[in-house]
């Protein structure tokens, strides 16, 4: 048996939802993964029975996975739009997408422009592993903060390999395990770099230019961020949710070893599972929602 201990920050809900996504992929790799908070010492504690590193099993497989848009096979939306430029994007962009004949969403949750198509992921013979959370039907109870035209792909891409060239350019997660590798493994929650467009889960990386009275963006101000969090909340949130009152947002950590399953149903904020209830309140940051450090709900709230 292999264990792994990680810090990390109980009132960033993102980190949170990372920890989660990490036993997500072990799921896939081990077949079976257990993880607990040591909250009073700041830390995650993870075990799996391979004797493999947990962290650096999770690193590997993300660098060596196949990411591809998915879309229901025989879906051809572009013959609907009339505008010819729309039209052409769209059957360029879904074009490109894999076909997959079933699919698990509907066509009508999905927007005829391709920017919010599933994300199918592969990896060795491992069962091929789908997220789909931010499409239209999902998004309803679902976790999509990010807005524009960008899609899922781009932003999941970017995180992992980076953006851009030169001295301009933004890291991702290859970069950081290659420059940083052990402090990745020791302590990947909180390996940061400079950050563009991200689906918002790390609020180390968003901003409200009133509440901070300037606009980040014109001041040309680097933000630093952790793309890991980005990713391993994506993985999280496709098969549990956290509580969702309109713009407050509840979410358990627990102290006591649990497998996967029951982890889900502990950071939804269920009390038999979780030693702590949190909440955040989504923000906002022009059209983007964004998500805000969390405060500890008292047991009778």
């Amino acid at each position: 048996m292999a264990e792994a201990r990680i810090p990390v920050d109980i009132l960033n809900p993102g980190q949170v939802f990372a920890c989660l996504g990490l036993m997500e992929i072990l799921e896939i790799l081990e077949g079976h993964a257990e993880g607990k908070f040591d909250i009073s010492e700041n830390i995650f504690v993870i075990r799996t029975p391979d004797n493999n590193h947990p962290i650096e099993s999770v690193l590997e497989y993300l660098l060596n996975c196949e990411f591809r848009m998915a879309a229901p096979r025989g879906w051809k939306p572009w013959e609907h739009i009339k505008n010819k430029t729309k039209a052409r994007k769209s059957r360029d962009t879904i074009s490109k997408a894999e076909k997959i004949e079933r699919i698990m969403c509907k066509n009508e949750d999905l927007n005829d422009t391709g920017t919010n198509l599933p994300i199918c992921i592969t990896y060795a013979e491992k069962d091929a592993f789908i997220i789909y959370q931010w499409c239209n039907a999902a998004m309803q109870q679902g976790l999509k903060l990010y807005s524009g035209n960008r899609s899922a792909f781009d932003i999941v891409k970017n995180m992992l390999y980076g953006k851009g060239r030169g001295a301009n350019a933004i890291k991702g997660i290859y970069h950081l395990y290659k420059e940083k590798r052990e402090e990745m493994i020791e302590n990947p929650l909180n390996t940061m770099t400079e950050i563009g467009g991200s689906f918002n889960f790390d609020p180390r990386s968003t901003w409200d230019a009133i509440n901070i009275g300037y606009s980040i963006d014109k001041q040309k101000q680097k933000i630093l961020s952790s793309p890991l969090v980005e990713v391993l909340s994506l993985y999280c949130l496709q098969y549990t949710l956290p509580k969702i009152i309109k713009s407050d947002i509840f979410y358990g950590v627990w102290g006591a070893f649990l497998p996967t399953s029951l982890c889900r149903v502990a950071l939804g904020g269920n009390r038999y599972f979780c030693d702590k209830v949190l909440m955040f309140r989504l923000g906002t940051s022009g059209k983007n929602k964004i998500v805000t450090y969390a405060k500890e709900v008292a047991s009778n709230d």
